[in-house]
């Protein structure tokens, strides 16, 4: 077997042990059986628990990346439609129960329990959605808006969808309340809510939306 596919098959394992048991508790032993390579081969390619983990919290974001935020990337799209976009690709990822869907069972557990990458997380993931997320709900306006006003409604877009992560998390294993949702409805009830309070916002302060 080539060096790649060792690589692939134990980043793979990695990536799914990690978002379904966490850091703490997964080990290298554990990671190296279902891998079926012996622990050495997971030294080897990784050099250790820590970088094989960054390796995969890396890949896990970019597979979410890829799959449910591409759009991010179009600049033929509204402001308005890539906030609504992106409400929708971070609730579909929280739901996702394919390895697309791993990176925000990470994210919930680095929320709940944080590792060495936490920081790296926020200032790679978190700090530039956020700032994205700023720049669109600017683009709606047709001047300006101090920053620290439109800070609120990134605000509530982040919080909706970070209490969402975690209460489903949580009831992993369980009956969820979320499972019980339509889905689609929901994600139309938290874009409706956000965009609303957003057009409200700004005729408070008597900004024209485009």
């Amino acid at each position: 077997m080539t060096k790649i596919a060792t690589d692939e098959r134990i980043l793979n394992v990695a990536c799914e042990l990690f978002s379904e048991i966490g850091y703490h508790e997964v080990t290298i032993k554990t990671i190296s059986k279902k891998a079926d390579v012996n622990i050495a081969a997971v030294n080897y390619h990784f050099g250790s628990k820590d970088k094989l983990y960054e390796a995969a919290w890396r890949k896990s974001f970019a597979r979410t990346r890829k799959k449910f935020f591409s759009f991010i990337e179009s600049s033929d799209i509204s402001a308005e439609d890539n906030i609504k976009s992106f409400i929708k690709g971070r609730i579909n990822a929280i739901f996702c129960s394919t390895q697309d869907g791993y990176f925000p069972n990470i994210m919930y557990r680095e929320m709940t329990r944080p590792t060495f990458a936490y920081n790296d997380i926020m200032q790679e993931v978190v700090i530039p959605s956020g700032r994205w997320l700023n720049s669109q709900f600017n683009k709606m306006f047709k001047i300006d808006v101090p920053t620290d006003k439109t800070q609120f409604l990134v605000f509530s877009v982040i919080s909706q969808c970070a209490f969402v992560n975690i209460q489903h998390k949580n009831k992993l294993g369980k009956p969820s309340f979320f499972a019980k949702l339509n889905k689609e409805e929901f994600i139309l009830h938290i874009s409706n809510m956000i965009i609303s309070y957003a057009k409200t916002f700004v005729d408070e302060r008597k900004v024209v939306v485009k």
